[in-house]
């Protein structure tokens, strides 16, 4: 359901800063719209809002949500960071999801009760309602960089 800041939020952003759950609302409410007609809507538009909530530069920090301030850059300069943060990694994860016949098989089988944890979003990639590189966020926010991206990093043929 739409959710109205402050009076209507759930209770996982009550721990934002103001700012930021006025960011997560406004996000989430707009990913809710735009999902409308997907069942798994509140879940999609859940990991949408966390996934922007990141890029808008909020990160928890101690056990506290902060807002990273970064110096202005030159529009040249942003596109080398974002390429930078986009590493090598991520797209051979891109690039050796498009080569498995069977993906859904493939990370039902790796992930054992981890698939459980993207399962949502799978769903929304697979349907073309959410980009791959969001599904690759999310899924590196519910079961961490490391173990999502080690599925990829080598090949499947190989185990």
């Amino acid at each position: 359901m739409p959710y109205k800041y402050p009076d209507n939020i759930p209770d996982a952003i009550k721990g934002l800063p103001a700012e930021a759950q006025k960011i997560w609302v406004t996000i989430y409410n707009s990913a809710y719209e735009q999902y409308k007609d997907n069942p798994d809507r509140e879940s999609i538009s859940s990991a949408v809002a966390w996934a922007k909530l990141r890029q808008a530069g909020w990160e928890q920090k101690d056990g506290k949500w902060v807002k990273v301030t970064k110096q202005k850059e030159n529009p040249i300069m942003q596109t080398k960071n974002i390429q930078k943060e986009w590493s090598v990694d991520f797209v051979k994860v891109e690039e050796e999801m498009d080569n498995i016949e069977d993906l859904e098989q493939f990370l039902k089988t790796k992930l054992s009760t981890d698939w459980e944890k993207i399962k949502l979003s799978f769903n929304a990639y697979k349907a073309g309602e959410l980009p791959k590189r969001v599904f690759i966020e999310v899924s590196i926010k519910n079961i961490g960089k490391d173990k999502f991206t080690s599925l990829f990093l080598k090949s499947p043929n190989q185990e």
